[in-house]
């Protein structure tokens, strides 16, 4: 039976961060005109910022939008504010990026008597009860601030035009109902009500498959309706309906660089089709990417994500044989299914012979020693050569071509 394939995407302000590429541009070379804006209008902005906090900790609310704020920001407001007090949160918190810079592009109006700053935002946010640390978001707002210094929502993704979005969440882009089960929480569609209870049968099934490593029992199941929801809140041009399910993750970087806590979201249109065994298997390879999500890095290769996540989930088979070709980070994105399960394969494969040649724990010794490059400088390629003799392994010996 031919396999369903995964994916892990690093979510950032440009949309779509590979886990195995540095950080995009800073978004201040985004404009012809950086303005460092000034303290009065700093203090009347973060003003604003207490206020949506202020509104999201209630539930409810709008007084930070601006009077003329489109019937689409309302509703999307509106959403943010009731999914978030839904899901239960343990911390919430939007703060300014220093310096702070006027980002507003050409052709930007303002409301009468009013000027609009495009500012960045760091969005901090923990599910109560779920996540360890809180998740990290960029938001990009444009604020109408008045001669008397009151500041209000214009706009909650002012750069699309540029190709650089504000961070989404499923309950911005869709009328949501949340289901817990222990620290398992789960967010879909209330049409999906009936889907959700089944898929926490599944995910208890999956958890057993892969007990050896103790996944948490607490996450985020994002179920969105389908591939264009999805696409529409993880905001990416990655074509996600060719993959069945994939933890999505954001990265803080105030201290080194930390992955945020997982979200395991759900590509219902496909994993649904598959039988009740394969479905079980397909959320085993999730729950290893949540389990060892916090011991990567920024630059983990997906070949060593994806692969030591089916190697667990397999049962740690013992498949390899012949020469093994590491896989480019493409080949999990791009093509045609089949070859994309073929960069899949090639990636257990290798950690099947990891196996073979360090014993059962050398597969998760690799993935620790790759993951714990935070700055090292250098390629890719570099950090795992790095990592490999760390292991007493070269790569002519994991490929199988020395």
């Amino acid at each position: 039976m031919r396999r369903a394939v995964s994916l892990l995407l690093a979510l950032t302000v440009a949309g779509l961060w590979s886990v195995a590429t540095s950080h995009a541009a800073p978004l201040a070379q985004l404009t012809e005109r950086d303005v460092v804006v000034e303290p009065s209008v700093v203090k009347a902005i973060e003003a604003f910022l207490d206020r949506r906090e202020g509104e999201v900790a209630a539930g409810t609310g709008t007084d930070s939008l601006h009077p003329t704020a489109t019937d689409e920001l309302r509703r999307r407001w509106t959403r943010a504010t009731a999914g978030f007090a839904a899901v239960g949160l343990g911390a919430y918190d939007e703060e300014l990026v220093r310096p702070v810079l006027d980002l507003t592009p050409p052709g930007v109006s303002a409301p009468d008597g009013e000027t609009v700053y495009v500012v960045e935002v760091t969005r901090r946010w923990a599910v109560d009860g779920v996540d360890p640390h809180p998740a990290t978001d960029t938001l990009l707002l444009a604020v109408a601030v008045g001669p008397d210094d009151q500041a209000t929502l214009v706009d909650d993704d002012p750069l699309r035009r540029l190709g650089v979005t504000s961070t989404r969440t499923l309950w911005e882009v869709a009328d949501v109902t949340v289901r817990r089960d222990g620290g398992v929480v789960l967010v879909g569609e209330p049409s999906r009500a009936r889907r959700m209870a089944e898929v926490v049968g599944l995910l208890r099934q999956a958890r057993g498959a892969v007990a050896a490593i103790d996944p948490p029992d607490a996450y985020l199941v994002l179920v969105p309706t389908g591939a264009q929801q999805a696409k529409d809140f993880l905001q990416t041009p990655l074509d996600v309906s060719k993959f069945v399910a994939f933890v999505s993750f954001s990265v803080d970087r105030s201290e080194s660089w930390r992955a945020g806590p997982p979200r395991l979201v759900l590509q219902e249109g496909n994993l649904q089709r598959r039988s009740s065994s394969r479905q079980v298997a397909i959320l085993a390879h999730e729950l290893v990417h949540v389990e060892a999500l916090a011991d990567s890095g920024p630059l983990t290769p997906l070949w060593v994500h994806e692969g030591y996540a089916d190697w667990e989930a397999n049962g740690r088979p013992k498949i390899a044989s012949g020469e093994l070709e590491i896989p480019e980070a493409h080949t999990f994105r791009s093509g045609s299914v089949s070859e994309i399960v073929a960069a899949y394969d090639t990636s257990e494969a290798l950690f099947s012979r990891l196996a073979e040649l360090l014993g059962p724990g050398g597969p998760r010794q690799l993935f620790d020693e790759v993951g714990a490059a935070r700055s090292t400088p250098g390629t890719l390629t570099y950090v795992v050569d790095q990592a490999l003799s760390r292991v007493g392994l070269d790569r002519a010996t994991l490929e199988g071509t020395s």
